[in-house]
């Protein structure tokens, strides 16, 4: 069973300027670390680019979902893989359930409006 080896700043400092510009292999070497190590590590300092890219569309998967979006149709439109949408959606937490929620929560107060006007 391996032990877990927690990461130095200098190693972090080396991993941002390297990754992306070296082979991970060839980084996982440099630091004595496993390829997995390095590329998890990668991953949580935010140096990935598909998780750049998922970050910035949060917003607007969010809105699309909302509107009642499928995973499918959200994959043709943000140009992502529709299982990394799935995850994507899981991980931020917008459920079907939160979704059913602000749906009947934006019907009721739709509603409380008409009978206001009425």
């Amino acid at each position: 069973m391996a032990i877990y080896r927690p990461w130095t700043k200098y190693e972090e400092i080396d991993l941002k300027r390297n990754y992306g510009k070296v082979d991970v292999e060839e980084i996982a070497e440099q630091l004595q670390r496993s390829v997995p190590a390095v590329k998890t590590r990668a991953w949580h300092l935010g140096l990935c680019p598909k998780q750049k890219k998922l970050f910035v569309l949060d917003s607007e998967l969010i809105a699309l979902r909302k509107q009642g979006f499928t995973y499918g149709e959200l994959s043709k439109k943000l140009g992502i893989h529709k299982s990394t949408i799935k995850t994507r959606v899981r991980n931020i937490g917008i459920n079907n359930e939160s979704l059913r929620k602000h749906t009947s929560d934006e019907t009721d107060s739709q509603l409380q409006d008409q009978v206001q006007v009425a």
